[in-house]
């Protein structure tokens, strides 16, 4: 079960998961992963708070969304296919 972000979450956390970060709009429920094609190695001791950053939906315009963290691959492909139900879209399968 991938792990909601925490107000206290920084960009190290994701060097430490070792996993994308992923993002879901609340006002659609679309979801995507960032940081997918960049060096996590990048964001060791980075202490910059993952609420600081700035998303923009491209499906609907919102700039609310929730974070995501992954322990493993089998993890991440499970949610960016909707196996994994959300919170913020109820509708999607579980599996």
């Amino acid at each position: 079960m991938p792990t909601p972000m925490k107000s206290s979450n920084n960009l190290h956390a994701i060097y430490v998961y070792g996993q994308p970060l992923g993002v879901e709009c609340k006002g659609c429920g679309r979801r995507a992963l960032d940081f997918a094609d960049r060096d996590l190695d990048g964001f060791r001791a980075d202490m910059r708070e993952l609420r600081t950053l700035r998303f923009v939906c491209s499906k609907c315009g919102s700039r609310e969304w929730a974070g995501w963290l992954f322990i493993n691959a089998t993890e991440r492909d499970a949610w960016i296919e909707g196996l994994i139900v959300s919170p913020v879209d109820r509708s999607r399968p579980a599996f």
